[in-house]
């Protein structure tokens, strides 16, 4: 099962409007404008193949562009590695889902198979390096004419100038924003990222703070949703920054300890101090001071 802050994350993609907002203000192209949000639809995950399933955190979205149906596939990516491979992993799971669209006789025969549009949505530290064409992970040397053409839209949040989702000025920015500052620098702009949410429905306010609880790894059991007010999302993120800033600070006591009493240990090991005299005085077990010589 994929790890409870992923599905949060999905639960906030979930929502047509939070996910308007994330084609509208990261992804610049034309066809965008003219969607027609209002006929969004969230596809049931018992319509796709077995294999896609087991990506509990991607989303597929049918959307209606010029009076036909288009799809979003929405991979959301949490590993902190990247995934060099990433090009083919999504062109399998596209080709699952319109295997999916073959057998359930959704499309027509005499009728082209709709457009998908790929969106990976990566939320880890690592620069993206993955290439976003599939060929360009295929030795080209017989020729490019049967390699297969396929490209994905890469969205790394890291790579977001902080003024430019400062400008766009809602959820899924202020939700980067959090994703991708330092806590220290967050904590001096609570009230600015609160101040994004301001446009935002009380379910969306809801559904954000619910991720924001669990980004910070200590709800353990499930928020009420009605709990959505901006003040009470302001405060959540004040206290828990002040909770992760008091953490940081007590593992960093705690970390020169440990270096103070190895370096102490290693002074008598120059000294020549019997092992079992160093292990009283420090603390440590006799393999701990052995690994002091390395």
């Amino acid at each position: 099962m994929a790890h409870e802050h992923d599905l949060r994350y999905r639960k906030l993609f979930s929502n047509p409007r939070i996910m308007e907002e994330l084609l509208v203000s990261f992804v610049d192209e034309p066809w965008v404008k003219d969607i027609d949000f209002s006929k969004a639809e969230r596809m049931d995950r018992s319509f796709v193949t077995a294999g896609f399933k087991e990506r509990e955190s991607d989303l597929i979205w049918k959307l209606r562009f010029q009076g036909e149906d288009v799809y979003l596939y929405l991979l959301i990516e949490f590993q902190s590695s990247v995934d060099r491979f990433m090009a083919l992993r999504v062109l399998r799971y596209l080709s699952e889902f319109y295997q999916s669209l073959v057998e359930s006789h959704s499309v027509p025969e005499d009728r082209r198979l709709p457009p998908v549009f790929p969106l990976v949505l990566y939320n880890g530290d690592a620069r993206w390096t993955a290439p976003e064409q599939l060929a360009d992970l295929i030795d080209p040397r017989i020729g490019t004419a049967f390699l297969p053409s396929f490209r994905y839209f890469k969205l790394a949040e890291n790579e977001i100038p902080r003024a430019t989702l400062e400008r766009l000025n809602n959820l899924v920015a202020a939700l980067f924003m959090v994703e991708t500052m330092e806590p220290e620098e967050l904590t001096a702009k609570v009230a600015d990222v609160v101040g994004m949410l301001e446009s935002e429905h009380e379910e969306e306010v809801a559904l954000f703070r619910l991720w924001l609880a669990n980004f910070f790894g200590s709800e353990t059991h499930p928020l009420p949703l009605a709990a959505g007010n901006l003040q009470e999302v302001k405060s959540m993120l004040a206290t828990k920054l002040k909770l992760r800033e008091i953490e940081w600070t007590e593992k960093g006591i705690e970390k020169g300890r440990e270096e103070t009493v190895k370096l102490m240990a290693r002074r008598l090991q120059s000294l020549g101090v019997p092992i079992d005299l160093i292990m009283q005085a420090t603390g440590l077990s006799a393999d701990e001071i052995d690994a002091l010589k390395d």
